[in-house]
């Protein structure tokens, strides 16, 4: 990425020619920001006691299925087969749903602990 920002116009046009060979796209930060917003309300989804299974999306039910199996140290290798995709896809649903699930549950543990500094 350094040649997209201080690199010559051939480096530029080279970097470019092979990121739109390869099929990555940039992610605009707006899109960034209501995935983000998605995935928070995603995870308050999963946290309510009264939603029933049929509040939660398919694709968010396939995460937690995939997440259940990984930390159940299923090999990510082997989710990947099991779900027809990629292990590292499954790396990223993990680790995405995981972040996600923290700030909320970090949250509300800050609400009820009150902690003190011991010198």
């Amino acid at each position: 990425m350094t040649a997209l920002q201080n690199g010559s116009p051939k480096k530029k046009r080279c970097t470019l020619k092979l990121l739109s060979d390869l099929k990555i796209e940039a992610n605009e930060p707006e899109k960034e920001k209501a995935d983000s917003i998605n995935q928070r309300e995603t995870a308050e989804k999963l946290l309510d006691i009264n939603a029933s299974p049929n509040d939660i999306s398919e694709a968010t039910r396939l995460k937690v299925i995939a997440m259940t199996l990984y930390f159940w140290n299923v090999p990510l290798s082997r989710i990947g087969i099991w779900f027809g995709m990629s292990k590292s896809t499954i790396w990223h649903w993990v680790t995405v749903l995981s972040v996600a699930l923290w700030d909320i549950v970090k949250d509300m543990v800050a609400l009820r602990v009150k902690s003190t500094s011991v010198l």
